[in-house]
Formats: structure tokens, sequence, C-alpha cells
């Protein structure tokens, strides 16, 4: 595999890492804004009211869809999608598991899991930093970012 078909500029390459590293923190984030919004009741605006029907309903489904144009929850959203993509073209559960979890742990903490960490049959040291080229390039395309 060539070294350059996944090429990011490297200030993208940061982003996209950075995020990956808050993927927790963001995701327990984006769970806890959900469940408030869906959680919005027909009492939260306030004593004196009018006699107006509450659009309770209406309020949620924009508080959601403003949530999901936030460019962390883009970024979640990317990310996952990218992370199903990864050795979606090997045909070995196992194998595939474990690729996603050393490319994972690898953008994770690279200096602290480099490939030689990992015990990934039939993939080789340059297809693993392929793989993980093409999961980052991955990210960055499903987010606008290339």
């Amino acid at each position: 595999m060539s070294q350059t078909k996944y090429k990011l500029d490297q200030d993208i390459r940061g982003i996209v890492i950075r995020h990956c590293r808050k993927y927790k923190e963001t995701r327990e984030w984006y769970e806890e804004i959900q469940a408030a919004a869906k959680c919005l009741g027909a009492y939260e605006i306030g004593l004196p009211r009018g006699n107006d029907i509450s659009k309770t309903t209406e309020r949620k489904a924009v508080k959601l869809v403003e949530l999901e144009k936030t460019v962390k929850v883009q970024m979640l959203t990317a990310i996952e999608r990218a992370y199903t993509l990864i050795g979606d073209d090997i045909d070995d559960d196992v194998i595939r598991t474990k690729l996603r979890n050393a490319i994972w742990t690898s953008t994770l903490e690279a200096r602290n899991y480099p490939y030689e960490f990992h015990n990934v049959p039939t993939i080789g040291r340059d297809e693993f930093y392929e793989r993980k080229r093409k999961f980052l390039w991955l990210v960055a395309e499903l987010v606008g970012l290339n």
C-alpha cells in the first residue's frame, strides 16, 4: 500500500487525533445533553403561564436538531462510522476486532502502543499504519475537513 494514498495535512491530522482522544468525554457529554433535551418538561417556562398550548415536543425536536449540527457531535459520529469501517474487507471477525482495537489504541496513545505491541495476525507493519492513516483520513473526510 502507498504511504501517500491517505495523506492528511498535519493540522487536520492533529485535530482528528485530539477528537479521538476526547471521544469518551464527548460521548458522555452528548448523552447528557441528549437526555436533557428529551426531558424538557411542560413546566420549564415557569410561572406565570399564559393560556398558550405547550409546544414541548417541538422544543425537544429543535434542541436535538441543533445538537446534531454541532461540530463535536459531527466529529463523534464520523469517528464511530470510520471505526466500524476499519478492516471491513477482512472476513475473520477476530482479526477485524483485533485490528480495530489496535488502531484505536494506537491512535489514542501512539508512543505507548506502536504496531509491535499489538498481535494482529496477517497484518504487517506497513499495512497496519496504512489502515491507521485511512481511519484518520476517513474521519476527516466524513466531517468535511478534506
